[in-house]
């Protein structure tokens, strides 16, 4: 007899009992309860039905710890494998033993193969050197779950702060095949910034564009017009014309491309402050 077992851990199908142990790792099942569970009277008879391969008999004074839990006046347990369980499930004349056998195959088998026992893992005994290593091992796979998903977490909130520009788009209705006036642009940052509770007005954000160089800064005539960097990289151009009446006008459109990645600069902004207002010094800088 082996001493590679678990202790015996019963489970419960509507109200019977079924006890089963990982010998090697493989499950093997208590007989006499398969028998009672499947209506069978005379446990030794069908015993003689299983092959002699597929069933056991357990000592007490062999495996002690495989006897918790069971009658000290107990000695011998007679086990079936799988194959032994299959063997016993078909000399039954119950209704109900194809659902046993479903149930076995369906959920207890599977729940035994990962764990090493129904319900609840078996813990090594630690009283010994090579349970000692056993637990310590794993320690060790528990920890690399951990790792695991502390990182999946991590890519996780790295999707979502990447995302953050796109999400406040989506939340402000910006179509991203058309371009945009600034002063529409700044109406739904303003917007953007009232759902998520952070005060934004219209000059805030014409600041942070200057700041970040895609219009112009400084006191002349051309001030928030795109920067010659904006237009270069596709951000933003100034439309200038003529009215009917002989005035001059401009005006500044972000293009798809512009919104992106000022919705990036603007998102990332708030996100790391709270807020979009520049500090006094890149302002009067700006």
């Amino acid at each position: 007899m082996t001493d590679h077992t678990s202790q015996i851990v019963p489970f419960q199908y509507e109200g019977a009992q079924l006890r089963t142990v990982v010998i090697d790792g493989e499950p093997w099942f208590v007989a006499p309860d398969a028998c009672r569970m499947l209506t069978l009277r005379d446990v030794t008879s069908a015993l003689k039905m299983v092959d002699h391969d597929d069933k056991q008999t357990l000592r007490r004074s062999d495996t002690p710890h495989m006897f918790e839990g069971i009658a000290p006046q107990v000695q011998l347990v007679t086990v079936v494998n799988e194959s032994g369980m299959y063997a016993l499930i078909f000399q039954s004349e119950k209704e109900e033993a194809r659902k046993i056998r479903r149930w076995l195959t369906r959920e207890v088998l599977p729940e035994i193969r990962k764990t090493g026992s129904y319900g609840s893992p078996s813990l090594p005994d630690i009283s010994t050197p090579s349970g000692v290593l056993a637990m310590s091992e794993m320690f060790n796979q528990t920890a690399k779950q951990l790792v695991a998903a502390t990182e999946q977490n991590q890519m996780m909130a790295a999707q979502i702060r990447n995302d953050a520009p796109k999400v406040a788009k989506a939340e402000a209705h910006t179509a991203s095949t058309s371009s945009i006036h600034r002063q529409g642009f700044a109406r739904e940052v303003q917007a953007w910034g009232i759902k998520t509770g952070v005060k934004i007005n219209h000059e805030q954000v014409y600041a942070f564009l200057r700041h970040k160089g895609m219009l112009i800064d400084g006191d002349r005539s051309d001030r928030n017009h795109a920067t010659s960097t904006a237009v270069k990289n596709g951000w933003a151009w100034t439309e200038k014309g003529t009215t009917e009446n002989g005035r001059d006008y401009f005006v500044t459109r972000l293009y798809p491309k512009g919104q992106d990645i000022a919705w990036k600069w603007i998102t990332g902004f708030i996100d790391a402050n709270g807020h979009l207002e520049l500090p006094r010094r890149i302002g009067a800088a700006s």
